[in-house]
């Protein structure tokens, strides 16, 4: 059995270049649904690190909705779970997967609204790491908030999964090997 991939699904995720000095490209996979470049039904994103955060830039297109019209809130979840994971991987130099994660929908995102999605690292715990995010239209209209726990997955892992998996835009260092 074929699977028929629209067009419209392909690189809807595209990041829109910031114009920002402080700005780092951060690694991502082939197979992630948010930042893989394989994924042709993921986001495709492009994870960057400025002003002491994770930042992503999404506008979504209408094969995210729920409601016509309306981003789906999983969508959402996703695009702020690994904004806000990248914030202390990148910090720690050690990947975590997410324990625990409090999402707010503040209202709902149009499609087609350009996105600025936040992560940022806000408390070192002895088993887990803390984080907080947002979801802003770029006019700066607040969509969606969270925060999460996430447990490291350990030096090791992280090197293994560094070595095995991850793309990094050329030229830059690894971060977890």
């Amino acid at each position: 059995m074929s699977l028929a991939i629209p067009t419209s699904l392909v690189h809807s995720g595209a990041r829109k270049e910031t114009d920002r000095m402080s700005s780092k490209e951060l690694p991502h996979t082939h197979e992630c649904f948010v930042c893989g470049e394989s994924n042709v039904l993921g986001l495709q994103v492009r994870f960057t690190w400025e002003d002491d955060q994770a930042v992503v830039r999404f506008t979504p297109t209408e094969e995210r909705c729920g409601y016509r019209g309306i981003v789906h809130g999983g969508v959402l979840s996703a695009l702020i779970d690994e904004t806000m994971g990248w914030a202390p991987a990148y910090v720690k130099k050690m990947m975590a997967v997410t324990a625990e994660m409090t999402v707010r929908f503040v209202k709902p995102v149009p499609v087609g609204t350009p996105l600025v999605v936040t992560g940022r690292f806000t408390e070192d715990k002895k088993y887990y790491w803390k984080t907080a995010g947002e979801i802003r239209g770029e006019d700066g209209t607040l969509y969606v908030t969270g925060t999460a726990k996430f447990v490291p997955i350990g030096k090791e892992e992280s090197a293994r999964v560094d070595q095995e998996m991850m793309i990094y835009p050329e030229g830059e260092p690894r971060l977890f090997s």
